[in-house]
């Protein structure tokens, strides 16, 4: 009978040799390895995964863990949601203070940065040459 080399495939550690006395080895059998591949997923599967479709939650149902569904071709900036999609994720616009979600601080280009009220970062405006003849004469 034909052997299946599991010396390299071994996923868990704690599993050692073998798994309730069946050897996971070189001296395998396949109707051995077999026997041991249906007792883990009958105990939970390898660390506790199923070969079951993954399915995604719902607002008032939890999903259940297995396999995810496949990406297509273009899909590689996606991330796999909680509904069992493959989607993108907005970027929130969200403000820090006055510092917008792009890095701004108000709309005008070319002032200083000061700090405001409360250590606030704000836009500044630029001294006059009138205003610094007023200050030192």
């Amino acid at each position: 009978m034909s052997t299946i080399d599991t010396s390299t495939w071994n996923p868990d550690p704690d599993l050692n040799e073998s798994i309730n006395g069946i050897p996971l080895n070189s001296s395998a059998s396949i109707a051995q390895t077999w026997q041991a591949i249906q007792m883990l997923m009958a105990a939970g599967g390898l660390h506790g995964l199923q070969l079951v479709p993954f399915t995604g939650a719902t607002a008032s149902a939890d999903g259940k863990q297995g396999l995810v569904p496949k990406p297509e071709a273009g899909d590689q900036d996606k991330v796999l949601k909680g509904d069992g999609t493959w989607g993108t994720v907005a970027a929130a616009n969200h403000v820090h203070g006055n510092i917008s979600s792009d890095g701004a601080i108000g709309s005008t280009s070319g002032l200083p940065i000061i700090t405001g009220t409360n250590g606030i970062l704000q836009a500044g405006a630029m001294i006059t040459e009138a205003q610094i003849e007023a200050l030192f004469g």
